[in-house]
């Protein structure tokens, strides 16, 4: 797959998976659909999405940032809908 394929959306599977550690910060890590392995992972003292994407653009080919940035944009609207709704 390369970048012009990416422009009708089709972004291959993938899910991320957010832990809060015992010390306080917090993972994130990016795997596709049938890999046991992250393709990217970070760890941070608190959510910040910018520096998870800085890190993912700085080490990341274009197909597998375009996937981060999806993944990081939907985990953010969702974040926000249980903000507006309480539902937490």
């Amino acid at each position: 797959m390369d970048l012009d394929e990416l422009r009708g959306h089709n972004l291959p599977m993938a899910q991320v998976k957010i832990e809060l550690y015992d010390s306080g910060s917090i993972g994130m890590m990016f795997f596709e659909i049938d890999d046991n392995e992250p393709f990217f992972s970070v760890e941070m003292e608190g959510f910040s999405p910018d520096a998870a994407l800085a890190q993912a653009e700085r080490t990341l080919d274009p197909i597998r940032l375009a996937v981060v940035r999806d993944l990081m944009r939907r985990v953010l609207e969702e974040l926000e809908k249980k903000f507006q709704d309480n539902d937490f």
